[in-house]
């Protein structure tokens, strides 16, 4: 999860930034609007806050060895947020006492030296690394909000940070200050600047206000449109109202979720929660899945689990078969607390490895009144007997060996190796599954930013838990309905058969698709079961 983003800056009519010349154009107009947008933390980039900030003389470091990972160091807990300075390279060098109320926070991609973050230490000034060649803008200010707090951060410039903010999809307002006078030279900084990709659309903005401000200037604030927001992998509907929503789950953990509700609803609604594949982001099958059923009448919600996507929740990218179970039943404390929603009708539904967790969670939540599994795995099987059960005690015992042994390295290191996500290139005697995850994950068709599979993948050690804990130990006992959907073709067929032979009820129904793998269930119109799906809910959430 990341703050509320606002570009706030003061321009001349012609659109240039040059401090000097707004000085001669405005008074204290550009910081009276600053402070009524009450943002708890502004960042600049390295121009600005070496003109305003920092020492005159770069940092050099002795031994220029990068820290290599991502990582971060927390000086001081502020209640007055942080002056944050986005310094790629790590050469601002910094006075021992910030001029500032609000300490100072350096944020450096992994090419930053180790002596640099050092010495930032040593002034017990904080820090955050991350992204290998350049700053991750968009893990950056994720880890602004989980590490450090900040709700609301200001970026006050330059024009080039601006510009890359604006690239990366991560602002949610602009707030100009226009002053009575016009700039006019010849290659004088913009307030967005700095894009060299000549492609780059146009971004359209909704003018939200326009007022007088001090004696001479214009202080107008924009949003963004709904559509620039939109990143998912499918089209957007015309038939539901979508929005961001967010909840905590019993560990703290904040999770965040797409909603998605039918145009023109009235009155208490079914409602159902939705999250997968597993390495997956509600971006991508879970969120067409909650589209799909919200066009149908559901009030549905596609989640993020906890430590991935835009869910909070450090270290990154780590599974537990608890923690993503209580995930599925935090969900239904959100939706049992909404006014538009009927807490007696609320059902879930897990895609691939969230199929399992569904089942779980099932098992332990008596709220939740029906369930569907789409082309489910069983992660806790899969990880203890491999694929197909082939591993045997001495297997699993060798696994162990690997996975302690790479719990002392990330101790050691401070931080977490990634075990991979889909390779960007398969050999040729790859299994089909193995395939279809590519044609998913590595291609249009389904590659999202912030997916596992997509990119990194999960820790190595992720996995470990699962070794010791079968989450569907009591599934025998859900009484609420259940329906498991799986392709006739997926290699992982085994785990709903197996899985649905130890539900009892005449309340629980196995749906085989003819000639679907298991990748055709994530986003295939035409293999999906939409109507029986849509059917199944009506029923049982009655």
């Amino acid at each position: 999860m990341r703050p509320y983003i606002i570009c706030h800056m003061m321009a001349s009519i012609d659109g240039r930034i040059d401090c000097e010349m707004t000085e001669h154009i405005g008074g204290n107009e550009y910081y009276d609007a600053l402070a009524q947008l009450n943002c708890d933390s502004n960042l600049s980039g390295r121009v600005t806050m070496q003109m305003h900030y920092a020492l005159s003389e770069p940092f050099v470091a002795t031994d220029s060895t990068p820290i290599g990972r991502s990582a971060f160091y927390k000086a001081v807990d502020s209640d007055k947020g942080y002056n944050i300075a986005l310094d790629s390279k790590g050469r601002l060098r910094w006075p021992d006492t910030a001029e500032d109320e609000q300490p100072l926070l350096v944020i450096t991609s992994e090419k930053a030296p180790n002596a640099y973050l050092e010495t930032l230490r040593k002034q017990q000034i904080s820090w955050i690394a991350v992204g290998k060649e350049e700053v991750d803008l968009e893990r950056a200010v994720e880890m602004l909000n989980e590490q450090f707090g900040v709700k609301r951060l200001a970026v006050v410039g330059g024009g080039h940070i601006n510009g890359a903010f604006l690239k990366a999809g991560l602002l949610d307002e602009v707030s100009v200050v226009v002053g009575a006078g016009i700039d006019g030279r010849k290659g004088m900084t913009a307030v967005f600047d700095g894009i060299d990709d000549p492609s780059f659309p146009t971004t359209t903005l909704k003018l939200n206000s326009v007022e007088r401000i001090g004696e001479q200037s214009v202080w107008m604030r924009y949003a963004f449109h709904t559509a620039q927001a939109w990143d998912k992998i499918f089209p957007q509907s015309d038939k539901v109202n979508h929005s961001k929503v967010t909840f905590h789950n019993r560990y703290g953990i904040t999770l965040v979720a797409d909603l998605y509700v039918p145009k023109q609803a009235e009155g208490k609604m079914a409602a159902i929660a939705i999250s997968g594949p597993f390495g997956a982001v509600k971006e991508q099958a879970a969120g067409l899945y909650a589209q799909t059923l919200a066009e149908r009448g559901f009030l549905t919600i596609a989640f993020d689990p906890s430590y991935t996507g835009e869910s909070s929740g450090e270290p990154r990218y780590v599974a537990s078969p608890d923690i993503n179970t209580e995930d599925f039943c935090a969900a239904v404390d959100y939706l049992s607390t909404r006014a538009d929603v009927d807490p007696e009708r609320i059902g879930i539904l897990g895609i691939c490895g969230w199929g399992g967790m569904a089942l779980n969670a099932a098992a332990i939540d008596t709220r939740i009144k029906a369930t569907v599994t789409s082309t489910m795995y069983d992660m806790s099987r899969v990880t203890a007997n491999g694929y197909f059960d082939s591993m045997d005690a001495d297997a699993r015992y060798e696994l162990r060996k690997q996975l302690n042994a790479q719990r002392t390295e990330d101790y050691k290191n401070g931080s977490y190796a990634l075990a991979g996500g889909v390779p960007d290139t398969l050999p040729d005697d790859a299994p089909q599954f193995f395939k279809d995850y590519h044609a998913y994950y590595k291609t249009p068709r389904g590659y999202h930013k912030r997916s596992l599979n997509s990119n990194g993948g999960w820790n190595k050690t992720s996995s470990l838990s699962f070794l010791n804990m079968p989450i569907l130990s009591y599934s025998d006992e859900i009484r609420s309905a259940v329906f498991v959907i799986h392709g006739e073709q997926a290699h992982s067929r085994y785990f709903s058969e197996d899985a649905f032979k130890k539900l009892k009820g005449d309340n629980k129904e196995l749906l085989i698709i003819p000639g679907a793998n298991h990748t055709d269930l994530y986003d295939n119109l035409e293999k999906i079961p939409f109507d029986k799906i849509e059917s199944f809910f009506n029923d049982y959430l009655k």
